[in-house]
């Protein structure tokens, strides 16, 4: 939906607001810490499961 698709782009804004991220400019999505950004997904009802799994 478009709230799924807006959110996370609202919660990447919010986090470079406070600081949380420093980099300037465009960057992949890999170089952002996931816990804040995961905690705050859930702020916006946006519950994300972060599962480590050992392959079979």
């Amino acid at each position: 939906t478009s709230y799924q698709t807006a959110v996370p782009a609202a919660v990447a804004a919010d986090l470079f607001a406070e600081g949380l991220i420093m980099q300037r400019g465009a960057f992949p999505a890999e170089v952002i810490d996931p816990k804040p950004f995961v905690e705050k997904l859930s702020q916006y009802g946006l519950n994300i499961k972060i599962e480590d799994r050992n392959p079979v």
